[in-house]
């Protein structure tokens, strides 16, 4: 087995048994016998369970940034399919059903909801730089209650993304986030689109 496959073995099993158990009642005796990886294999990457964890974040995060930092052409609706798509990217370690199983488990684990929190506040502040962007680029005018706004969508992306664990594809629940997130923006009148 390659690093990679090695790795990511490690990381399916250790995300599958945090949307199952949450993180404080996930040992790395645990995550071996799911993943078939011995723990000394493990310990080479990882030196507990968060960590897997907070890497997972991570590589959302990072994944989400890079899909706000490309250059974006187009009108509101094209930056908002965007917006989905980085939000989208920021739950992509889990997917959707295992992210809202972990999410549910943070209700009851309190290492795993300030994780949760923490990552929260990450999307947010990079949803925010990006909402900045579309008013720098008259995209948008100025956002009044930009926090508010800047809730508003988020949580909303995570409502919707909820729609897709009763089978509503993702084209679906994109199409309608970007019809209910130009609501809450008004389109800039100096927007000029070429």
């Amino acid at each position: 087995m390659s690093n990679g496959d090695l790795k990511k073995a490690i990381v399916d099993a250790a995300l599958e048994l945090f949307a199952e158990r949450g993180l404080s009642n996930v040992d790395m005796n645990d995550i071996s016998k799911r993943s078939g990886v011995s723990i000394d294999n493990i310990l080479q990457y990882y030196e507990i369970p968060g960590d897997i964890l907070h890497e997972s974040f991570k590589k959302g995060q990072r994944k989400m940034e890079e899909i706000f930092r490309d250059p974006v052409m187009g009108n509101m609706d094209n930056y908002l399919e965007v917006m989905f798509d980085g939000l989208e990217a920021a739950i992509s370690p889990w997917g959707p059903e295992l992210y809202f199983n972990t999410l549910y488990q943070s209700t009851k684990d309190k290492v795993l909801k300030d994780a949760f929190l923490r990552s929260s506040r990450s999307m947010g502040f990079a949803v925010k730089s990006f909402l900045a962007q579309m008013v720098a680029m008259s995209i948008v005018d100025e956002i009044e209650n930009v926090e508010i706004v800047n809730s508003n969508l988020v949580s909303s992306f995570i409502e919707n993304l909820a729609k897709s664990l009763e089978g509503v594809s993702m084209n679906d629940i994109k199409s309608n986030w970007v019809k209910n997130a130009s609501k809450m923006l008004v389109q800039s009148s100096s927007t000029h689109v070429e």
